[in-house]
């Protein structure tokens, strides 16, 4: 707390973003925010809406000293997507972040798909079983679904965390979720293309 006429000096660190030039589009005009949240208490420290232009999106974001987590929420999904895990940021320093593993779905001759789910498959956490109420989900990392009645956004490409995911779709009719595909790899510096065959 500071005092009438009491000045604080604070020493900041910044995040600073690194993506190949295809991948530009993903964060700043796919995500409507980029957020940096606090990797201990989960609580956002920055939060910045792309207001349609997405200038802002991936300019360099100041902050204290700690450990962040990078999320960008995708206009089409649900959930933000953690896109860089336990960022440490030093007092005076920039921390450059590399972005560049991303993951589209190639569009189907069928028309029926209606959205997906990555998932990731390595993070030591068990879904959900009928068996166990009490066990904890895996969140899809990502959530393909499509606006407006436009299925175009299903085949963006969107910057993903590197690992092991399963993809499970949903199609026009059905009521659950279809695994199409039980274990994809997407490595660092790679754009996986999924290739459905629906």
């Amino acid at each position: 707390d500071l005092a009438m006429g009491q000045t604080k000096e604070l020493n900041l660190g910044a995040v600073v973003f690194n993506l190949p030039k295809e991948l530009e589009k993903a964060g700043s005009s796919l995500a409507k925010h980029v957020m940096l949240v606090d990797a201990g208490s989960g609580e956002t420290v920055v939060s910045v809406n792309n207001n349609n232009n997405g200038y802002y999106n991936l300019a360099p974001k100041a902050v204290l000293p700690g450990i962040y987590d990078v999320m960008f929420h995708y206009q089409w999904s649900e959930t933000p997507t953690p896109v860089a895990r336990n960022v440490v940021v030093e007092a005076g320093k920039e921390t450059v972040v590399t972005l560049d593993s991303a993951f589209t779905f190639k569009k189907p001759e069928n028309t029926a798909l209606t959205g997906y789910n990555l998932i990731p498959i390595d993070s030591g956490v068990v879904e959900n079983s009928d068996e166990d109420e009490s066990a904890p989900t895996v969140k899809a990392v990502l959530e393909g679904r499509p606006r407006f009645g436009s299925k175009d956004p299903l085949y963006f490409t969107y910057i993903v965390p590197a690992g092991k995911y399963r993809l499970d779709a949903t199609i026009e009719g059905m009521t659950e979720a279809l695994p199409i595909a039980p274990e994809l790899e997407i490595k660092p510096g790679e754009t996986l293309e999924f290739n459905s065959g629906l």
